[in-house]
């Protein structure tokens, strides 16, 4: 199934315009140059990357970090003798 970015919301100021667009339940922005004396990545190069990205995080989940299952007072146990305290 191919997905769609839908734009969301538009900044401008006075040299850029910024469009942040909705990908797959997740936000991402562009940026667009207002005129030739500043230049920027071009949009789909950045919709490219961005969405890339937002896949890569969907489809191929990072396990959670481990749970310590030492007590914060081990822990800072630890942490004292590591110190030499």
């Amino acid at each position: 199934m191919a997905h769609k970015a839908i734009k969301k919301e538009t900044y401008r100021d006075k040299y850029f315009t910024t469009i942040v667009y909705e990908y797959r339940g997740c936000t991402y922005e562009v940026t667009y140059a207002n005129g030739c004396q500043v230049c920027c990545t071009p949009a789909w190069i950045q919709h490219r990357d961005e969405q890339a990205k937002i896949d890569d995080m969907i489809d191929n989940p990072k396990p959670l970090p481990k749970k310590s299952e030492k007590t914060i007072d081990e822990q800072m146990d630890e942490i004292w003798e590591m110190m030499g305290w």
